[in-house]
């Protein structure tokens, strides 16, 4: 990890959603998109959520009913921080959100600790060690599995388990299905052993999802656009990181705008209405958007020709798109 927390491994929730029937797929994916996975986030961060992988099977050419329509893996600060996550407000509004999705069978766990025997319906954890699963290499199997093959997906997942060339794993085998999740072990053939028991299959590399800017609890955005086999690693900041200094963020030397302007009115209105609005408008209105450093300048006024600007400005941004962007989202001009 990058920094000294500690996420246990057994503190994550392994969720299994099943659609339900009455909700049409198109609607279940915009209800996803727009509201459910962001709002994972947005309204867990401070209750301590530090890993989100959420992915969706729903809608694959051929995926039986059998096998869950989403997937998830949520990592906390300790199974006591999700525990205490339900005194707060946000913690049980975003509970209850499940219910416009899923089925009663759906639901999530904590897993034990893998020692060799799967029970149907347990999760299990294989590595015993803290990990960093938003900042990892994630890969992920979801497929139809027959209780007939236990044996099988008992002896590989002691193979991988004891080969230790993993970061980590979670897994849960129900009565029809598979998920499995590993961080790092790219040459363990572990994951490719049990994708090969199964006649329906479903991996993905989950890729990292940032949210843009504007996009938090309060701001106008319409929502994540969600379809068929979609598998996120969301990337945020975390609740143990927002105690840390912010570290430099060097810009290129191209993404700066170069502001030069010339005044309305009196020097004395065009003063008044830099100090009471402009310039603080600017200052803090815009780091949201990208602006990373502000620079206004406002020459003296004795004696300068009116062909000099009467004020200039450099205005860092992270790069020159982001500038843009902020049209879309701020209708904010500098």
């Amino acid at each position: 990890m990058t920094n000294k927390f500690q996420i246990p491994p057994n503190a994550v929730r392994v969720w299994r959603g099943f659609r339900q029937s009455t909700l049409p797929q198109e609607e279940f994916f915009s209800r996803l998109g727009e509201t459910f996975i962001p709002s994972t986030v947005q309204m867990q961060i401070k209750n301590g959520l530090d890993t989100y992988i959420p992915t969706i099977p729903c809608g694959l050419e051929g995926k039986p009913d059998t096998v869950p329509d989403e997937t998830a893996i949520l990592f906390w600060d300790s199974q006591q921080t999700y525990k205490d996550g339900f005194n707060t407000l946000a913690g049980r509004t975003y509970t209850l959100t499940h219910g416009g999705c899923y089925t009663k069978e759906s639901g999530a766990n904590f897993p034990d600790l893998y020692q060799g025997k799967i029970v149907l319906n347990t999760c299990y954890y294989l590595i015993d060690k803290s990990a960093d699963w938003m900042h990892g290499h994630v890969q992920h199997l979801v497929a139809d599995a027959s209780q007939g093959n236990l044996e099988k997906y008992t002896s590989i997942i002691s193979d991988i388990q004891s080969r230790g060339e993993i970061d980590g794993a979670v897994v849960c085998i129900g009565e029809a299905y598979i998920v499995y999740w590993q961080l790092g072990g790219e040459s363990d053939p572990g994951f490719q052993e049990l994708e090969t028991l199964s006649k329906w299959k479903m991996t993905r590399q989950p890729q990292d999802y940032h949210f843009p800017n504007g996009s938090a609890l309060w701001d106008k955005w319409l929502g994540m656009k969600v379809v068929p086999g979609d598998s996120f690693n969301m990337q945020f900041v975390r609740r143990f990181e927002m105690k840390k200094a912010i570290p430099p963020q060097p810009v290129a030397p191209d993404a700066v705008h170069v502001w030069r302007g010339f005044k309305k009115g009196t020097y004395e209105e065009f003063a008044e209405f830099l100090g009471h609005v402009f310039l603080p408008s600017g200052s803090l209105l815009q780091p949201n958007a990208g602006l990373h450093a502000f620079f206004p300048s406002l020459p003296n006024n004795e004696d300068k020709p009116d062909s000099i600007p009467d004020q200039t400005a450099l205005m860092f941004w992270t790069d020159q798109n982001t500038y843009h962007q902020g049209f879309i989202n701020y209708d904010i001009e500098v």
